[in-house]
């Protein structure tokens, strides 16, 4: 039987389906006609990264996740009827499932190491970081247990995880294991039914007699008979949903602004051969970005509300017209803020309808000189009129951009850092005090995370001279000095920097080898 390698959570999900009349004209992207690859269902099973090399049913735009069919957004009918009676011109064309979407959650890196996990209340961020091309790491403070835990969640089209660093939201987490792995997380604002920010579900699902448009189909493994259902998916009860299947994604309305639906795997078993195997698997993540702008944007609902894409640099930008009226004749540019005589009759779309070394600026409909083509710079951005030191939070990780000089940033929390980059004691090490974490968690999330593999001894002080010794340890490490052998090195303080900004860090010190 199939034992996937990542986190599933155990439980019921609601799925309602419809019945359709037959299969002609339905031939799924990114597929080559059967269901290869079921054994590796959840791209888990080489303890990879969550994708398989089957592609991921997208219609080779590399966003729309649809395979070309209309109504992904909710507008029209997804599933239009088509002919299987007489006089349809031969045999309906066989069905093929949609190749499933990069979706995925894990608890940690090893979620064999815990059996079980149950959460419902207050969280705290204690770190979000993008992984390169896929998702993000996330570490969760339960403010109830005084505990954390460690969140590796795999979205499509480089999504990122919308949360901040410090926040406090209210989480509901399942981890269970069967004998695979079952997992769901949500993240609300505030409360219990607070705006949904995120939620990711991959787990294993028991829908009974699911109605679907294909016949049963074997699975590929030898364990069964498989349908590939299409589903009705809310982000919550009573505010509209979307008909996605295996593969889909939408585009929907959410609380605090425009928000998405993902499907990865979306199959049910009829008939099950094998012991143990579940009788079905959903993956789906759910992502709200009206508070949160992704680090990367192609299109405006990427960003949060009051921010516009620059797809220049896939990059969200202010929306500089906000409170800027323009007189008559004049309209705003939203990338730089200022009042642009409007031309009639010459409009522009996209960069296609301009012409050598020029860009489009889609707002005003003007083609304006490709300031970027001559430059040699990074980030530079022709919309916005120049070359910036960083124009997001991850062009300068670990430190911070500030959105109003475009320019990186240390981001010391100054009651809590008490170091100097100058380092006029001397100082050999740093300490590092924290509460709500143990020692071996501490030392990955502090050292191989923040500091990028750096050795970090983590313990209680028993001394109590660093930190507190009844509710706090103490990480130690090695400052690493500059080439005149005395200040602080720059990457080290820009990671000393993000650490005390940590919600659980209550000092990070300077200490001398002997103390």
């Amino acid at each position: 039987m199939r034992a996937p390698n990542g986190l599933r959570i155990a439980i019921v999900w609601l799925l309602t389906a419809r019945l359709l009349t037959g299969c002609a004209d339905y031939v799924g992207a990114g597929s080559d006609g059967g269901v290869d690859g079921l054994d590796a269902r959840d791209g888990r099973d080489d303890g990879g990264d969550g994708r398989d090399d089957g592609g991921d049913g997208r219609d080779g735009d590399g966003w729309d996740g649809r395979d070309g069919r209309d109504g992904g957004d909710g507008d029209a009918d997804p599933w239009p009827d088509v002919c299987t009676g007489d006089g349809c011109g031969g045999d309906p064309e066989p069905c093929r499932a949609a190749a499933p979407q990069e979706v995925m959650l894990q608890l940690g890196e090893d979620p064999w190491a815990v059996p079980r996990l149950s959460h419902s209340g207050h969280i705290r961020v204690l770190y979000n970081r993008p992984l390169a091309g896929w998702g993000s790491e996330l570490w969760l403070e339960l403010i109830d247990e005084g505990a954390c835990v460690q969140l590796l969640v795999d979205l499509p089209a480089g999504y990122e995880a919308p949360v901040a660093v410090g926040e406090s939201l209210w989480a509901e987490l399942e981890h269970d294991m069967p004998w695979w792995v079952d997992e769901w997380l949500t993240l609300r604002e505030r409360h219990a039914s607070g705006p949904l920010r995120l939620r990711v579900v991959d787990a294993a699902h028991f829908e009974q007699d699911p109605a679907v448009r294909c016949p049963p189909q074997p699975d590929g493994i030898d364990c069964g008979m498989l349908v590939f259902p299409q589903a009705f998916f809310e982000l919550d009860p009573g505010q509209g949903g979307v008909w996605l299947e295996q593969g889909g994604e939408a585009r929907v309305q959410g609380a605090t602004g425009p928000a998405r639906i993902w499907i990865g795997d979306l199959y049910q078993y009829t008939e099950v051969w094998c012991t143990d195997l579940p009788a079905g698997w959903l993956q789906r993540a759910d992502l709200a970005t009206g508070l949160y702008s992704q680090c990367r944007c192609r299109e405006d609902e990427s960003c949060a509300a009051g921010e516009i894409c620059d797809e220049g640099v896939s990059r969200c930008a202010p929306d500089r017209c906000q409170g800027l009226a323009c007189p008559v004749g004049e309209i705003c540019d939203p990338y730089r803020g200022e009042c642009v005589p409007a031309v009639a009759g010459v409009f522009c779309f996209s960069d296609a309808d301009c012409g050598a070394e020029q860009v489009c600026n889609r707002f005003t409909g003007q083609c304006l000189d490709d300031f970027c083509a001559r430059e040699d710079c990074s980030p530079c951005s022709s919309r916005q009129g120049g070359c910036f030191e960083c124009l997001h939070d991850c062009d300068c990780w670990p430190g911070l951009c500030s959105r109003e000089t475009r320019t990186c940033r240390d981001g010391c929390s100054l009651n809590l850092m008490e170091l100097e980059q100058d380092n006029p004691e001397r100082f050999d090490l740093f300490a590092i005090c924290a509460s709500s974490i143990e020692p071996s968690q501490a030392e990955t999330l502090f050292g191989a995370r923040i500091l990028e593999g750096e050795p970090l001894d983590c313990r209680v002080d028993e001394s109590g001279r660093l930190c507190d010794p009844t509710d706090e340890i103490a990480c130690t490490g090695s400052l690493r000095l500059d080439a005149a052998g005395q200040g602080i090195e720059d990457q080290q303080w820009r990671a000393l920097c993000a650490i005390s900004r940590v919600p659980i860090v209550s000092r990070v010190a300077g200490t001398h080898l002997m103390h």
